[in-house]
């Protein structure tokens, strides 16, 4: 099997949502953190875009601390070599490389977005996508 090279340029990131709620918060507070991504993808912008989501939750009683979305666009210059043979979705590896990438950036939206809140030692784990679980839609 043939190695690919892809032309691929990080374009473009966007808070689309987010929600700040007020709650009572303990130094010992645990949180949790409900993260879900999904890609699409604009063929003729040569365009992936992958969306994060994450819920922040206070472990005790469940209670939804923060939300957050944000989309991040990337370029692929050779668009038709990133496709699986079926062409509808992206080869797995780059499709793991963006959420990778997303979901790291998100970490650090919500950094700069809880600074200076009560919420400013809540910090997004460092986590592998691959542990991530697929859900329904």
């Amino acid at each position: 099997m043939q190695k690919k090279n892809f032309n691929i340029r990080f374009d473009r990131v966007e808070l689309l949502a987010k929600t700040l709620n007020n709650l009572a918060v303990e130094q010992d507070d645990v949180f949790s953190f409900e993260v879900k991504t999904h890609s699409s993808m604009k063929k003729e912008e040569r365009l992936i875009v992958t969306v994060v989501d994450v819920i922040i939750k206070k472990a005790a009683g469940n209670e939804t601390a923060a939300s957050f979305t944000a989309a991040c666009g990337f370029i692929i210059e050779n668009f038709d070599d990133a496709l699986a043979k079926k062409g509808n979705s992206l080869v797995k590896e780059l499709d793991d490389l963006f959420k990778t990438i997303s979901i790291s950036t998100m970490r650090g939206i919500i950094y700069s977005e809880l600074r200076g809140t009560h919420l400013h030692q809540v910090h997004l784990p460092v986590f592998l996508p691959n542990s991530l679980q697929p859900v329904e839609q």
